[in-house]
């Protein structure tokens, strides 16, 4: 962290990264995707959401539940990782579902919640625009 800092941080990084510390409010829903998580079994186009004209792409992995290739579907109660590319940069969240991350924009935060579908092998992706107190 010192090591980035002394090669110089922009002023606009800072100021990002400190309005995504208050905590979001007055949230609207933007967008609800059911996404295809990959594993090492399965790869495919339903792996990978595009959002705001490209703004912001969304890729989301597993591990199987099962070792064979008939049933490559992952397994919801294992981690998965997020990967969020947006702004020039990236970000990836691990954890169990139901997942939640926060990216950060001028006046207002994306608010990304991950859950499990009732469709086998997807979770179902909500973005919401949120002001931050």
């Amino acid at each position: 962290m010192r090591g980035q800092i002394a090669r110089g941080t922009r002023i606009e990084q800072i100021y990002q990264m400190l309005q995504g510390l208050g905590k979001p409010v007055n949230c609207r829903s933007l967008s609800n995707h059911s996404v295809a998580v990959a594993t090492e079994l399965y790869r495919g186009v339903e792996s990978n959401i595009s959002l705001f004209d490209g703004g912001l792409r969304l890729h989301i992995e597993g591990q199987p539940r099962h070792r064979d290739q008939k049933r490559t579907w992952f397994d919801p109660k294992r981690e998965i990782a997020a990967r969020f590319i947006y702004l020039g940069s990236q970000k990836v969240e691990k954890g169990i579902l139901p997942l939640r991350t926060i990216l950060p924009a001028e006046d207002w935060v994306l608010v990304v919640d991950i859950q499990q579908s009732d469709l086998r092998g997807y979770v179902v992706v909500e973005v919401q625009n949120c002001a931050i107190r």
